[in-house]
């Protein structure tokens, strides 16, 4: 359960990268050599990993990068590899 410490950060406007963020940031910034994306930092409680998910391929769309392969990072367990 989250401490309302948390909760308040969360919903300021500096304490949290929301979905809609992460989106606008990739739109923006994502290279068209980009080939593995990595969501990070997902809390367990306060987002769902289809919202983040459906985020990120939108803001890729919107850039017009295909073929990214999106995969999570985990908060409990050491991520999956990749090759550059």
């Amino acid at each position: 359960m989250c401490q309302e410490s948390l909760k308040s950060r969360i919903k300021s406007k500096d304490g949290h990268l929301s979905n809609r963020q992460a989106k606008e940031l990739l739109k923006q910034l994502a290279s068209p050599r980009l080939r593995c994306l990595y969501l990070a930092h997902l809390s367990q409680t306060n987002n769902q990993r289809e919202l983040a998910l459906a985020a990120a391929e939108k803001g890729l769309a919107e850039r017009g990068l295909g073929g990214v392969e999106i995969r999570f990072a985990e908060q409990d367990r050491v991520s999956e590899g990749f090759s550059l």
